[in-house]
């Protein structure tokens, strides 16, 4: 009887097998990881951020808005020409202005509309103002003519008043909202307004001519008002406090056509005194607005 040799088994390589096993272990750890981190923010759970004023496609300036505005004027210098036209004279001569009144206060309400598309803004403003902006001006004038056989000694003595008693605009608005809550914006358009004129001069003559004096006096006078139609231009700066309630500042030059005042002698006599000035102004104001 023969006795083969026992076979013995192959040896498993432990280690190995060991090894992917963990290794296979790891690799599925690290995807769950990567998944749950994907879901989370970068650099853990994200502090609680406070709510911010910030524009959206429609804009926190758009829509309707009205409110009220105070502010004072300043009428602009040098817009005065008196000239007294005398039977006796071919060319009128320049009165001197002595005293002159030429600023005033207003006050009003505006109403308009807002369009906005990113940081820019277009809209529309209409307003209507109470005034009592006034171009006072008063002067003298002296000189003496040579007559034959004598000699005249005339002295005149005038005041002139023009009023702007109200005024509206409406205009357009073109602005950017340099920060969301701040608008800056430039704005022009259609100015109109009623100018009230009134005026009186007095001319004392004093004739001497053979060793006689004569003094003549004469008496001027006009009073009238009339709408005119012209434009302004002018920019401002308006802040928000929230969706609602802003401030404004804004500056306006307003252009009305100039006035011709002419004062008639009331004795009916060709002596006629005619005044020039032009209706410009420089305006400030501030205002509160209310969005709706």
């Amino acid at each position: 009887m023969v006795v083969e040799p026992r076979k013995t088994p192959p040896k498993r390589n432990l280690p190995l097998m060991k090894s992917v096993k963990i290794f296979a272990a790891l690799a599925l750890g690290l995807a769950a990881t990567s998944a749950y981190a994907a879901d989370m923010p970068f650099g853990g759970p994200a502090a609680p951020v406070a709510p911010v004023f910030v524009a959206t496609s429609s804009g926190p300036w758009a829509g309707f808005y009205a409110g009220v505005n105070l502010g004072g004027a300043y009428v602009h210098d040098s817009d005065i020409s008196v000239n007294w036209i005398g039977s006796g004279m071919v060319d009128p001569f320049p009165a001197a202005i002595d005293d002159r009144k030429n600023n005033g206060f207003l006050g009003g309400a505006q109403v308009g509309y807002n369009f906005q598309m990113g940081g820019f803004v277009a809209g529309v403003e209409a307003d209507l103002q109470y005034a009592d902006i006034r171009n006072r001006f008063s002067g003298a004038h002296s000189f003496d003519r040579t007559l034959p056989g004598g000699t005249l000694s005339q002295n005149y003595d005038f005041a002139l008043q023009s009023e702007l008693e109200w005024f509206g605009t409406a205009r357009v608005r073109l602005g950017y909202a340099v920060a969301p809550q701040l608008l800056v914006y430039g704005t022009g358009g259609l100015a109109f307004g009623e100018i009230k004129t009134s005026g009186t001069a007095v001319d004392t003559f004093v004739t001497t001519s053979g060793g006689r004096t004569v003094t003549e006096v004469d008496t001027y006078s006009v009073r009238k008002s009339k709408t005119e139609t012209g434009y302004t231009l002018g920019a401002g700066l308006e802040y928000a406090f929230n969706r609602n309630l802003s401030l404004k500042g804004e500056y306006l030059y307003l252009n009305l056509p100039e006035t011709d005042t002419v004062l008639v002698s009331d004795d009916a006599t060709a002596d006629t005194y005619v005044a020039k000035h032009k209706n410009d102004l420089s305006i400030f104001r501030a205002g509160v607005n209310y969005k709706f």
